[in-house]
């Protein structure tokens, strides 16, 4: 086998397509395209519905964001349209809000905890997410909608 080909088999390619849409909270819906918890990396994609807002809360390490379709921000100018790169600081508090149409993101987080602050509306810490615990909630969506799991793990 030549360098070429073996460097080919190792490489990880995953067809969205192919990777179930899971409901995470109403009006939103994600996939984990994929998840390497020992490194701390996620990618996924975001589905989000008109008008939808989430949670108030922060990342404890940065968050990476790639708008594909929609219009969103964390003010109601929603100036992340398709196209649009975001970086999501570290300790910044924050909400999704969503604009007037259907919005796709692709996020990719690496590196640190991976962890995700909930805070109430006076800012107080609620709970916190871990990576292991997004991917275990979108398997347990997928069981649920009796979707198929995917092969996100490497």
């Amino acid at each position: 086998m030549t360098n070429e080909l073996i460097e080919v088999t190792q490489t990880l390619h995953i067809r969205n397509e192919d990777v179930p849409w899971a409901s995470s909270a109403p009006g939103f819906e994600f996939r984990i395209l994929q998840a390497h918890l020992e490194d701390s990396i996620l990618v996924q994609e975001m589905r989000a519905q008109p008008g939808v807002e989430s949670y108030l809360h922060r990342h404890v390490t940065p968050l990476l964001a790639w708008t594909t379709e929609g219009a969103w921000g964390h003010d109601r100018q929603y100036q992340y349209v398709p196209g649009t790169y975001v970086y999501e600081t570290p300790g910044v508090v924050h909400r999704f809000l969503n604009g007037p149409g259907v919005t796709v993101v692709l996020f990719l987080q690496g590196g640190g905890s991976g962890e995700i602050e909930i805070l109430d509306d006076a800012g107080e810490q609620v709970a916190v997410i871990t990576l292991a615990e997004r991917v275990e909630s979108y398997f347990a969506a997928c069981e649920t909608a009796g979707l198929p799991r995917p092969n996100i793990l490497n």
